[in-house]
């Protein structure tokens, strides 16, 4: 049995050692860096004729290994790790709400960002801010799956969980119109892929390969603001 004087009391931080123990070889390799934002440009982008050049506010960006390769993009991240490595990179990057230009972002990208918020219902408003009227929102969670458990809070830091049904009642809830729903695969061999093949074919059969696997699926939701 679970006791609740067994909770410690957590230091949790996204500092440099998160980033390094979740995202090792981005910071090793920056040829596999850029193959994954040209991964995931295909996988969220091009797959889903999306068209990469329109201006988009990358919320939540980490790294920004997702929206690397997109022509057009702001990167926000609370983190002070994360924006000074965007920063070192020369990407547009704000680390601060209140600096985030108004109704300004064709797409808001909320990747694997929204599950660490504390209130992701505010959030989700709070998004409405950032795009043009009638703008719009790629919102990609993970596919959480059971673990044992525990009374001690997990190196990932996620407060919440959804389903397509419940992510659809949430943003309807805070004036989100969803207008297309899929799951999203992570790459297969990417690495080793990009190491005998160029850039475009590595990501073409990482991405075929990584559907074919059912690779850390996620849920993928692309919602219409209608505020």
């Amino acid at each position: 049995m679970i006791k609740m004087n067994d909770l410690q009391k957590s230091d949790f931080s996204y500092n440099q050692d998160y980033y390094a123990s979740h995202y090792g070889r981005i910071f090793a390799n920056d040829k596999y860096y850029k193959l994954l934002s040209l991964y995931w440009k295909k996988a969220i982008f091009d797959a889903n004729d999306i068209d990469s050049r329109v201006s988009i506010l990358d919320y939540g960006c980490g790294l920004g290994q997702v929206s690397d390769s997109l022509v057009n993009v702001t990167y926000f991240d609370s983190s002070e790790f994360a924006v000074n490595f965007l920063k070192e990179r020369g990407r547009k990057v704000v680390n601060s709400i209140e600096n985030i230009p108004q109704n300004e972002f064709d797409f808001l990208l909320s990747s694997h960002s929204l599950e660490h918020s504390s209130s992701p219902k505010n959030e989700l408003q709070s998004f409405h801010n950032y795009v043009k009227r009638g703008g719009k929102l790629i919102l990609i969670l993970p596919v959480e799956v059971y673990l044992k458990p525990s009374l001690n809070p997990d190196n990932d830091r996620h407060f919440y969980c959804w389903t397509f049904q419940t992510i659809t009642n949430l943003l309807f809830h805070c004036d989100w119109r969803p207008v297309f729903q899929n799951k999203l695969y992570g790459p297969f061999l990417l690495n080793k892929l990009g190491s005998v093949l160029d850039e475009k074919n590595a990501v073409k059969i990482a991405h075929l390969l990584g559907k074919l696997k059912k690779n850390y699926p996620s849920i993928m939701t692309i919602a219409q603001s209608v505020k």
